[in-house]
């Protein structure tokens, strides 16, 4: 008989995962891209769109591709497809995105917007991660009422194979939809980052809908940036987790750091031409794997967030990656205990602790370092004590760090906080509501 936690995943799942969704395979005829120069009769030359601002440095933040310290740390490119009609596709373990126009057209205005002028080679996404592509044909996939406004935040980073003589980058990006508010008078800006691979998302636009009738513009984050799940295998050897723990913590800051980018980037291109929701509040509202990045987003950027709602989150990237019922199905980071006898490897508590201290002292952005930052703003958590996905005892341990701020408790896996969450946006509306409201 099929267990009634079962039965709740697979609806769950039914439920989250993004509408018209393509697990990509190397059967479906897609292969590694193959960098060099541009396909043959692409004419796009289009204007340098607007970029987001001088970036903020400092150690914590890693770099990306740029001509000088000055240039930005990617550039937005707007888009002409509706939301709906975007076709999300999760690469497969063994494979990675073919090159095609929109790849060349974004990475060219990305060099032109950095001030990089001279000849380069880029690679798109690898596997595991998750891009959106346009509809097949003009308006396929378009809904009634997706008044949407789309656009796409790239950026890169050098390569393993970057040499000065021979520039070879890494093109990463984050789709955005943007939606006004239904009502005449505007309160202010959602900015919503959701669970892993845009997760879930009957739920997600449900809320849309829900706070644009209630007055609320929305900037949502349609996914992860796209490497965010893309797949990474890390042998941990006995007596060299420290070393492990150091690579880890770099790849799961250069991810977090990506969707602080992205975030600030499309809010100061939203800004600009919506200059009247620039003195408007922003709230950061994020779910399960958008949560657990939230913190370090507002940390890029405090001054524009005022308030911070964190469903089903918690700290230690580390931990969650070895500890939840969700890795495999979203299998972006591997933990090869024993790299020398593969597929025997399971990590002792004591183990799993040393590699969890030397990814903690390595870290920058994990939220055990910036949540506290957080107590300068109202915030609210909803927490589930019976979550596995993201284990309850790491959503406990953010609660904390936070400061103990107003939490919401619900005796349930990390499924049902989701499945029931439609029944609270009132009462979530009216604490936002209650957060941004100027004191008297």
């Amino acid at each position: 008989m099929v267990s009634a936690r079962v039965l709740i995943l697979s609806l769950f799942l039914a439920l989250s995962l993004p509408g018209g969704c393509v697990a990509v395979y190397p059967a479906m005829g897609l292969r590694a891209s193959e960098p060099g120069t541009a396909p043959a009769g692409s004419q796009v030359r289009p204007e340098v769109p607007e970029t987001d601002d001088a970036p903020r440095t400092g150690e914590r933040w890693p770099a990306r591709w740029s001509a000088k310290p000055e240039s930005p740390r990617g550039v937005i490119v707007p888009s002409a497809d509706r939301a709906a009609s975007l076709r999300p596709a999760h690469l497969g373990r063994f494979h990675s995105l073919r090159t095609g126009e929109v790849e060349y057209r974004q990475a060219e205005l990305l060099a032109k917007a950095i001030g990089f002028e001279d000849g380069f080679r880029f690679e798109a996404e690898g596997p595991g991660s998750l891009v959106f592509m346009p509809p097949v044909e003009p308006g396929e996939g378009d809904a009634a009422g997706d008044e949407a406004e789309t656009f796409v935040f790239v950026s890169a980073r050098p390569n393993a194979r970057n040499t000065p003589e021979d520039p070879r980058v890494d093109l990463e990006r984050t789709w955005f939809a943007f939606y006004d508010a239904s009502t005449e008078e505007t309160k202010g800006t959602i900015v919503l980052i959701p669970g892993m691979l845009g997760t879930p998302q009957p739920i997600i636009e449900g809320l849309v809908r829900y706070w644009r009738n209630s007055g609320y513009a929305v900037l949502r984050f349609l996914s992860h940036p796209s490497r965010f799940t893309e797949r990474v295998e890390v042998p941990i050897r006995e007596g060299m987790e420290a070393e492990a723990g150091r690579r880890l913590a770099e790849i799961y800051d250069e991810r977090t750091a990506e969707c602080a980018y992205a975030a600030d980037a499309a809010l100061n291109y939203l800004f600009s031409r919506r200059k009247p929701l620039a003195d408007k509040p922003v709230v950061l509202v994020g779910m399960s794997g958008g949560a657990m990045v939230l913190p370090s987003v507002y940390s890029y950027a405090p001054e524009r967030y005022h308030a911070a709602v964190l469903i089903a989150g918690g700290v230690n990237f580390l931990k969650i990656s070895a500890m939840s019922n969700y890795a495999e199905w979203i299998d972006a980071i591997t933990l090869d205990w024993a790299p020398d006898q593969p597929g025997t490897g399971r990590p002792t508590p004591e183990r799993l602790e040393r590699l969890s201290n030397a990814y903690q002292a390595a870290s920058r952005l994990d939220a055990t370092h910036t949540a506290p930052e957080l107590a300068a703003i109202p915030v609210l958590v909803l927490h589930a004590t019976r979550d596995r996905a993201v284990p309850s005892e790491l959503g406990e341990a953010l609660w904390r760090l936070l400061g103990t701020p107003e939490r919401w408790v619900f005796n349930v896996g990390h499924e049902l906080i989701f499945i029931m969450l439609p029944m609270q946006s009132g009462r979530l509306t009216s604490w936002i509501d209650g957060a941004i409201k100027p004191e008297s």
